[in-house]
């Protein structure tokens, strides 16, 4: 029987209803932790009492990626002192480490395996944060840079980004070291200090530097994506996301030119008026959108999902086009699906009677994997489609990484120690796509893979205080983190 289109819709409506309800990310995700399960009087709380004072401590170094000249000005260097704290918190992890001196106040480190001939893997933090303006310091429940401990939680900028990730790393290092164990292959560690700015003078420099050595590693692992508790109506495991791709970043820089003049006599002609229609245009639509990193999350969940929800993930050909419509409108779920343009800086005349010869503003675009900078601009050019309008790259810019392979042994000891960790909380383990530019891309022709995740259950409403205000780890998350990278040490 041949169903006319009505009756299609009738059919699909009730799935489509189904398929948004599933896709539409749940509010206000409880974090565990509290503060006073956490200082018991058993020996592992009392150590990840030790553990949480120590990230504090990190917290109240002040880690602004600044230039050399910054730095001379104020007469201190935060760098230094917190590289001193390190040491004196992780004395037998330092001991164990072979430091490589890198010319930057970035960190390297080789610390020798057991299996010397497996090749080696790459574990990566960052030491600078950025500043907590965007605010009153009043707006803070706790100073942004006091590393208070209170209700369960360590509060600072940088315990989510990405110091806790640093710490831990060397929390798991000093306990092996103290146990007189080795990682299971040699391990390099990389905490860099000036990953907010660019990591121009700390990644960028370092990985030629193991290039010209002919270093190689199996994987790079680097900070990524958070567990997210039960995402989805109807479900009871949490979603990990392992990153394995990055999306790319470039700013264009597009000028219009007219007459100036004054203000009292404008021409018909005004180059903030040629701008605003070539943005306009560059904005009338999206970029075309790619499903490829929402399937895997969305196929994973289908067996805890109800029939109707089942049936409209195992037929996304057929309701792709109401996925994307959905997800389109959450701009974390847009991030997902293509290449994103955003205007962030915006310059005319400076004076507010004087007409500007040139009109800029700035588009920081971030390209999905299998696009380049080339295709954005030449996209560009072609919509906006006027002479008058120059469209010029900043420097700084980095294309698209490639894919990282899911079936690579580096991500199933990733997998393998993500589940352990997670202990008996059910967790669905997906490849995904990172939508920020992190230190790792510099690494990427040093090694087969290379992957992002943190190890730790954020809410929906920490997510902003990453860059934000109030942010925050919880110590039974911190806690988790620290045993990830245990086990992955200990994994061949």
């Amino acid at each position: 029987m041949r169903l006319r289109p009505w009756s299609l819709a009738l059919v699909a409506l009730p799935l489509v209803a189904l398929l948004v309800m599933l896709i539409r990310t749940p509010s206000k995700l409880a974090v565990e932790g509290n503060a006073a399960g956490a200082h018991k009087g058993d020996a592992v709380s009392r150590e990840m009492a030790g553990a949480a004072e120590r990230l504090a401590g990190a917290i109240r170094f002040v880690t602004i990626a600044k230039s050399e000249a910054d730095d001379e000005a104020v007469g201190t260097d935060a760098f230094g002192a917190f590289q001193q704290y390190l040491r004196r918190c992780f004395p037998a992890a330092f001991a164990a480490l072979e430091p490589i001196e890198t010319g930057t106040r970035s960190m390297l480190f080789r610390w020798p395996g057991i299996d010397q001939a497996a090749q080696p893997r790459l574990l990566m933090a960052h030491q600078d944060v950025v500043s907590a303006q965007g605010g009153p310091a009043e707006s803070w429940t706790h100073p942004p840079f006091s590393g208070t401990i209170a209700d369960g939680f360590i509060w600072g900028r940088g315990t989510l980004d990405d110091k806790a990730a640093l710490l831990a790393i060397l929390e798991a290092a000093d306990d092996f070291a103290r146990r007189g164990q080795r990682p299971a292959r040699t391990l390099f560690l990389f905490f860099g200090h000036d990953e907010e700015t660019g990591g121009h003078d700390g990644a960028a420099r370092v990985s030629e530097q193991l290039k010209a050595q002919g270093v190689r590693f199996e994987f790079v692992l680097d900070e990524g994506t958070a567990v997210i508790r039960k995402p989805f109506p109807g479900a009871h495991s949490d979603l990990l996301m392992i990153g394995v791709a990055q999306k790319g970043y470039a700013t264009l820089r597009l000028t219009a030119v007219a007459r100036g003049g004054h203000a009292s006599m404008p021409p018909k002609e005004l180059a903030v008026n040629i701008l605003s229609t070539a943005l306009e245009r560059l904005f009338a639509e999206p970029f075309p959108a790619d499903t490829r990193f929402a399937a895997p999350m969305l196929n994973a969940f289908a067996p805890e999902l109800g029939f109707g929800q089942r049936f409209a993930i195992g037929n996304l050909g057929l309701f792709e086009p109401f996925v994307i419509r959905t997800m389109s409108n959450r701009p974390a779920q847009n991030a997902l699906l293509r290449t994103t343009l955003a205007p962030t800086m915006l310059a005319g005349s400076d004076k507010e009677n004087v007409l500007p010869r040139t009109a800029t503003v700035t588009v920081n675009a971030r390209i999905f994997p299998g696009s380049s900078i080339a295709d954005v601009v030449s996209e560009a050019a072609r919509r906006i489609s006027d002479a008058r309008v120059t469209i010029e790259l900043s420097p700084f810019q980095s294309e698209p990484s490639r894919v990282s392979s899911t079936q690579s042994p580096g991500f199933s000891a990733l997998t393998e120690s993500a589940s352990k960790a997670m202990g008996n909380i059910p967790t669905r383990i997906v490849p995904g796509l990172i939508v920020a530019a992190t230190d790792a891309r510099y690494f990427a022709p040093l090694a087969a893979d290379v992957y992002g995740l943190n190890l730790c259950r954020l809410s929906q409403d920490d997510l902003p205080s990453i860059h934000g205000i109030d942010e925050k780890l919880s110590i039974t998350e911190y806690s988790r983190m620290i045993e990830f990278y245990k086990h992955l040490i200990a994994t061949p």
